[in-house]
């Protein structure tokens, strides 16, 4: 099949930030056609399954298509999708198991099981133009860098997922524009019903500085992180090595005591004894960590490395998550100074003063006589 050698009559183009699949929706709505109708005339009946997670893993035939489509460069249209994130949000965009910092799709079907995108209701109601972001799927998304509301996940009326792709299923004719804005399930507006809540201030900052270090050119110091991180990338690693210790590692468990208690965040969950990753976390859990991981931050690592001494911590527990390479210099750097504790070097005046004691009492000052009198190998700490 020729693919796309004529241009659609409508060709809405992409909003800024806009998902893929949201800008999908939009397209095939303009154009007076349903959703899955609308790509198996385009894309051909094998060439695009909903069963699997499109903003993960876009098939190349769609997106040369959307080029052909559209008219739209294929730089932006490969910038709605998640793997565009490589090398700044995560090292490689896996197109299969836990990527981190991406919400799972959880498909078993056409429909999605999971929540797998938050929203900020005050965008989607505020928005000329009704779509949602690509950030939104991103597990650390849990206030609105804009607005400073909590985001949520589910329809206030219902309890449905905000599954977009899904506003079309089961109804005869193509839905207006503004059916983004409403449940898929239940028909009602998403932002309708929830109470807004306003982030707190440590969590608001640090997703304001995450939101601020994706974008290319924004500098550390621009974006309020108040130490050197380097490349973004070194960001997102050392924070998502620091959620998945406080999360899922029963040791740190003290360490997230200490902190909700001086946070005054009482409801944050105890680490899981599963070792479920961050991204799999209901959205409530999420905003627990990211707040506090935000305190943190703020004044790290003095804040890091007295609650890791108050809950006897040590730098292993850590470690543990990144052990095929090094952690980024910020964290490992904080480890080091305050948290590690490094085998203790005997000084030569204390061998001096060993020798003595042992010549003293007419023993031979032996290298295992002067070794077991130090106690260089009777006790060891622990590492």
């Amino acid at each position: 099949m020729d693919i796309g050698q004529r241009l659609l009559f409508f060709r809405p183009r992409p909003q800024p930030n806009e998902l893929l699949t949201s800008w999908l929706v939009r397209l095939a709505w303009a154009n007076r056609q349903k959703l899955e109708p609308f790509t198996r005339e385009h894309f051909g009946r094998d060439a695009l399954k909903w069963m699997i997670d499109l903003d993960r893993t876009p098939p190349v035939r769609m997106l040369a298509g959307l080029n052909r489509l559209t008219g739209v460069p294929r730089r932006r249209i490969w910038d709605t999708t998640l793997p565009a994130y490589e090398g700044v949000l995560f090292e490689r965009a896996a197109r299969s198991g836990q990527l981190a910092w991406v919400l799972p799709i959880g498909k078993t079907s056409r429909l999605a099981k999971r929540p797998f995108t938050s929203y900020c209701p005050i965008c989607l109601a505020t928005d000329e133009v009704p779509y949602f972001r690509r950030e939104w799927r991103l597990a650390w998304a849990v206030a609105c860098p804009i607005h400073g509301c909590l985001m949520v996940d589910r329809c206030a009326a219902c309890g449905a997922n905000a599954a977009f792709h899904q506003c079309d299923y089961g109804h005869t004719l193509t839905p207006p524009f503004d059916r983004l804005r409403a449940c898929w399930r239940c028909g009602r507006p998403l932002g309708n019903g929830f109470t807004r809540s306003w982030a707190p201030a440590d969590m608001l900052w640090l997703v304001r500085a995450l939101d601020q270090a994706l974008t290319p050119g924004i500098s550390a110091v621009s974006n309020g992180i108040p130490f050197p991180i380097g490349h973004p990338l070194c960001l997102f690693v050392g924070l998502h090595i620091l959620l998945a210790a406080i999360s899922s590692n029963a040791r740190t468990m003290l360490l997230l005591e200490g902190m909700r208690s001086q946070v005054g965040c009482p409801n944050v969950t105890m680490p899981d004894k599963h070792g479920r990753p961050f991204e799999e976390w209901g959205i409530q859990d999420r905003a627990n960590l990211i707040l506090l991981a935000g305190w943190l931050l703020r004044d790290w690592p003095a804040r890091f490395i007295a609650s890791c001494q108050a809950a006897d911590v040590m730098g292993s527990s850590f470690r543990r998550y990144h052990w095929k390479s090094e952690l980024p210099f910020w964290f490992e750097i904080a480890l080091k100074e305050g948290v590690d504790r490094p085998w203790y070097r005997v000084t030569a005046a204390e061998v001096d003063a060993a020798r003595a004691y042992l010549l003293r009492r007419w023993l031979n000052p032996s290298d295992l006589a002067l070794r077991t009198l130090v106690g260089h190998t009777v006790s060891k700490p622990r590492k």
